[in-house]
């Protein structure tokens, strides 16, 4: 019944107009659009990465001196991803300043850029757990050691990477949210589900009784963030789920 309620009251609270509050920073667009495409294409490779043992090649281009054609084809694979159009932010040129991963057969690619963030990842061949590997391969070269998606189940393909430290959560930011999002509800009551709910088991048999008020909660890996648990469960049953940034401990 309690549930029930959360669920009545979710067009109520989420109304453009009075949308909660909140002292975590909102996510610009273009973090909005990084989190969709990564979230995207890597709950697509993982779906069975566990059972992919394939080794291949891997070419690159580095920032200090790119190799223009393998930019250029990383551009196109990114381009033809399904994906592609919730990452519009990067031209060739700026691919090149990054540090660009293809398997030898060009049908997929990760990148990193100089900070050693990883992201615009893509996979338009039919195999599965080949972002893994690149991931993998730019951490062991090139530096690689943080990455980004939204909350709501893949804390798990990035922990079989290593990046199992949370370091930074950014608020879902509904003027930017993806024009296709289906907002089904997230159970941030589940820690394979949400960062949060290390700190919100004290409310799962009793979701009303969350406090309003901001408080400091400790969530994932240890990382305190201040939020209103109440808004933040109302928020996920909204299907509204923030951005987790997650790097090697």
């Amino acid at each position: 019944m309690k549930i029930r309620i959360l669920k009545e009251r979710k067009d109520l609270l989420y109304k453009s107009d009075v949308y909660p509050q909140t002292s975590l920073n909102l996510a610009s667009k273009q973090q909005m659009l990084s989190a969709e495409h990564n979230t995207r294409v890597l709950m697509n490779d993982a779906v069975l990465f566990e059972s992919f043992v394939e080794d291949f090649n891997v070419i690159y281009s580095e920032p200090n001196n790119p190799n223009m054609e393998y930019c250029q084809i990383f551009y196109n694979g990114l381009v033809q991803n399904s994906s592609s159009e919730y990452l519009t932010m990067y031209t060739v040129e700026k691919l090149s300043q990054m540090y660009l991963v293809m398997p030898e057969d060009k049908t997929a690619g990760m990148g990193c850029d100089q900070n050693g963030h990883m992201g615009s990842g893509w996979n338009n061949g039919s195999r599965r757990g080949v972002l893994k590997k690149l991931m993998d391969y730019t951490r062991d070269n090139f530096g690689g050691r943080s990455g980004d998606h939204f909350d709501g189940g893949l804390g798990g393909y990035y922990a079989s990477l290593g990046l199992t430290e949370v370091y930074d959560i950014l608020q879902w930011d509904p003027q930017y949210a993806p024009s296709d999002w289906n907002y089904k509800e997230i159970d941030i009551f589940n820690a394979k589900k949400s960062v949060y709910a290390p700190a919100m088991q004290v409310y799962k048999l009793n979701p009303p009784s969350a406090p309003q008020e901001e408080m400091e909660l400790t969530v994932e890996s240890g990382f305190k963030i201040t939020t209103s648990p109440y808004n933040k469960i109302m928020q996920y049953v909204n299907g509204m789920p923030d951005i987790v940034y997650r790097r090697y401990p």
